[in-house]
């Protein structure tokens, strides 16, 4: 993976799921004064950033963004919640670092993912 247009349409290799869980804490380090789950919506950071912040190789930094972006569009679609300020469940974590995404992002099915997160 080289750039942002090759997680949209190609495959995502898995990651380690502390590596989404890291990059994850990062986005909602600071909570603004909506929940603390769309905090993060709408930080950037770059993709050595990520690699060093998730203490992944650079080459997983990429599909680190990607996977924690299953997180970020599963909880805007409304459909899925937890309470303010609460820690998401582990097997958040590692379903969004393992789920298969041959198709990148443009094959996510949201719907599908979330009814296995509540699963």
């Amino acid at each position: 993976m080289s750039s942002t247009l090759d997680v949209m349409r190609q495959e995502v290799p898995p990651v380690q799921p502390s590596y989404v869980l890291r990059y994850w804490c990062l986005l909602h380090l600071e909570p603004d004064t909506e929940t603390s789950v769309s905090a993060g919506v709408g930080r950037s950071y770059s993709i050595e950033a990520i690699a060093k912040i998730c203490g992944c190789p650079l080459s997983d930094a990429l599909p680190v963004w990607a996977r924690t972006t299953l997180l970020i569009i599963a909880f805007s679609t409304g459909n899925l919640s937890v309470k303010k300020d609460a820690d998401l469940p582990q097997v958040f974590f590692d379903l969004a670092a393992s789920v298969p995404l041959p198709h990148g992002l443009e094959g996510f099915n949201c719907d599908e993912f979330v009814q296995r997160l509540k699963g």
